[in-house]
């Protein structure tokens, strides 16, 4: 059951302004249809193949193509030809880390870079990647990297320890989740490293009068280690589609016993890993979706309309959580008479809708998530207070 921002007990706003918005909802839906098709077919189809390789074994070069890649033998593979694949920038990244190298100094080199015909490239170039060639080459003896690629492109460079899990598997458990709840499908990303899945409920709620806010859940996955296993609640301003994202990750899902890293397991080894993630992400999704959680986290939004912020405290958060650039243009909204797209007042509520609105601007559909999640870290406090209330 979810509350109207009166005593009544409706199970949905009924507001004129709440059926308008909730028919928006639906319009939002089935917009989103035929991309969310898409991108589900690009998840379970781009499902990573796994190899570990020796550090010592791999080594760093420019393709005759002109791109950054590793070449590397599998074990036991004396005769095998050299594998040789391209790095995705994420992997170029942990690679980087890996190394101990400044990944900024690397790219420093590499955008020194300038390919010619025969191959051949500059100094720069050929500097970095004898720094990682060098480095690799006197690694610990049995030191391994788990390589987990698409077709010929290595996207994720992690630790053997970390907990490998079918994609298409985890999508399927969600969307069971979702059926059990109540949920209807909403929007799905998909990019090269990560993808996110909201699914929202079938109503409006209104803590105050005339805000009117869908509610739902998102989960998010990286196959590749960029960033841990999360499913969320969402909290979207109807009016103008703001969404903030109160996190919770399920990093102990990353985290277990060591198998041996002598090859590559099958799917079905860690399979049981799998369903063990399914079971986390369904209990969650109760536990987020139940009335007492709903009537919270209206508070929550309520007393984030009521509270004031400092300029000086918005101010320093952004700063720190984001470039100089995108900090300015965060202040910029905040500050404007924007009351459509922003609800008015000095409030926490409009300091996090000013960062959400921000992020619906923003292209990178990875960064967009992250900025939306700050949009959910400004009304933590708010949910903490509510949550010491109940008590």
């Amino acid at each position: 059951m979810m509350y109207h921002h009166d005593s009544r007990d409706y199970d949905f706003a009924l507001s004129e302004a709440a059926k308008t918005m909730r028919d928006r909802l639906h319009g939002n839906i089935e917009f989103a249809r035929n991309s969310n098709e898409r991108a589900i077919e690009r998840i379970k189809a781009e499902v990573p193949q796994d190899k570990i390789v020796r550090a010592r074994a791999m080594t760093f070069d420019y393709n005759k193509d002109g791109k950054f890649a590793v070449q590397y033998k599998t074990p036991g593979s004396a005769i095998t030809p050299v594998v040789e694949e391209t790095v995705h920038k994420w992997a170029f990244g942990q690679i980087a880390e890996f190394a101990r190298v400044p990944k900024n100094y690397l790219q420093h080199l590499m955008g020194l870079y300038e390919a010619v015909p025969g191959g051949m490239y500059n100094w720069g170039a050929k500097l970095a990647c004898e720094n990682l060639n060098q480095i690799f080459a006197h690694t610990e003896t049995e030191e391994k990297r788990l390589l987990r690629s698409v077709e010929t492109e290595a996207r994720g460079f992690l630790s053997t320890k970390y907990k490998r899990r079918h994609p298409g598997h985890l999508i399927d458990g969600f969307a069971g989740a979702c059926k059990q709840f109540d949920l209807l499908p909403y929007t799905v990303t998909a990019t090269d490293t990560k993808h996110m899945v909201r699914a929202v409920l079938d109503g409006i709620v209104e803590p105050v009068p005339n805000e009117c806010l869908g509610i739902g859940v998102v989960y998010a996955e990286s196959p590749y280690g960029n960033g841990a296993t999360s499913v969320s609640i969402f909290i979207e301003r109807m009016w103008c589609t703001n969404q903030a994202v109160l996190s919770t990750d399920l990093r102990s899902a990353h985290v277990g016993g060591r198998l041996s890293d002598d090859f590559a397991w099958s799917e079905e080894t860690y399979l049981a890993d799998t369903k063990a993630t399914i079971f986390q992400v369904r209990d969650m999704m109760e536990a987020y979706v139940s009335p007492p959680a709903i009537r919270r986290l209206c508070a929550t939004v309520k007393l984030a309309h009521e509270t004031k912020i400092e300029p000086k405290q918005l101010e320093a958060f952004i700063k720190k959580n984001l470039t100089k650039e995108n900090a300015e243009a965060v202040a910029d909204v905040y500050r404007s008479a924007d009351v459509e797209m922003l609800p008015a007042g000095n409030t926490v509520w409009r300091a996090s809708n000013a960062l959400s609105f921000f992020a619906g601007k923003v292209e990178d559909e990875e960064l967009r998530f992250d900025i939306q999640k700050l949009a959910g870290q400004l009304l933590e406090p708010m949910a903490k207070v509510v949550e010491k209330g109940k008590k």
